[in-house]
């Protein structure tokens, strides 16, 4: 009987109702039956939610004791050049493609070497195409206002992309124009939307100058060309975005940004920001063309 009462309910609950009208004689005990029965129940403890932990640690533990003395490094790391009078260089060289069969350990470890070195130059090289992928969605935004379209159906129409997934990349766009030195603290594009909110809630408080640092200009040459970026004084927003990589599918995104007056003021404001000092566009386009072909 359980079961077909339990079959009966994944249809309305009026399905009971009437099959309970039809089937029971004396309803006022019935009644009074039921309701002996669901005092006497417990309530069902709730699903505890299951911690997302990353090597043992929390998050805020990560960020602590991991991005930040990070970021003080590699800012350590880029001043030493400076002070050499030398650039940092980004080249992408395939001189390591060997084949690694009949390698010795001493060999196979310099070759191990040579990869992650490609590896780390390959993930700046990332972050400084998602940064103009930045700067073409705050183009596109600006021109969809003016012909007043909606945007969330503007992005998908005329760019194939998610409105929440321009939204990341407007977003990282945003924090290296008012940071741009954390374009070389070898933090991936996946590390800085995570950790978006607390590192600028940290600089907010921070008292040893590591926002001035981080607001300096950025020069370096990638791929034999000039990069420059230059800084630029305005807010970003307080979000972190998940890590997921399957965000980029708009009918599985679990980070809905909400229709927001405050956001859409914020995008406004920030898209004439982004776009000051930016006097290469020439060069950092044949860039991003380059690349593109390469892939």
């Amino acid at each position: 009987m359980a079961d077909i009462i339990q079959s009966i309910s994944k249809f309305s609950q009026d399905a009971i109702h009437n099959a309970i009208e039809y089937a029971v004689q004396d309803k006022q005990a019935f009644a009074s039956t039921l309701e002996a029965v669901q005092s006497a129940l417990k309530k069902p403890p709730k699903k505890q939610k299951k911690k997302v932990k990353m090597y043992g640690n929390k998050d805020d533990e990560i960020f602590q004791q991991k991005v930040i003395p990070q970021i003080r490094d590699k800012l350590s790391e880029y001043d030493r050049l400076e002070m050499n009078g030398k650039y940092l260089e980004w080249k992408v060289c395939f001189d390591f493609i060997r084949d690694c069969q009949l390698m010795n350990m001493g060999e196979l470890k310099n070759y191990h070497k040579e990869i992650l070195a490609q590896d780390c130059t390959l993930a700046q090289l990332d972050l400084l195409v998602k940064f103009h992928r930045g700067l073409v969605y705050f183009r596109a935004r600006d021109l969809f206002e003016a012909e007043k379209k909606p945007l969330k159906v503007a992005f998908d129409d005329e760019l194939g992309v998610c409105y929440n997934t321009a939204i990341r990349y407007m977003t990282f766009t945003a924090l290296i124009k008012r940071y741009p030195l954390l374009m070389i603290c070898r933090l991936t594009y996946a590390q800085l939307s995570k950790h978006n909110k607390r590192l600028l809630e940290f600089l907010k408080t921070e008292t040893e100058g590591l926002g001035d640092k981080l607001s300096q200009a950025l020069d370096l040459s990638a791929e034999s060309r000039r990069v420059h970026i230059e800084p630029t004084d305005h807010l970003v927003p307080a979000i972190s975005f998940s890590t997921d990589p399957d965000h980029v599918y708009s009918e599985y995104c679990d980070d809905e940004v909400e229709d927001d007056p405050q956001m859409e003021e914020w995008m406004a404001e920030t898209a004439c920001a982004v776009f000051e000092g930016h006097d290469d566009v020439a060069a950092t386009t044949q860039l991003m063309n380059d690349m593109m072909v390469k892939k």
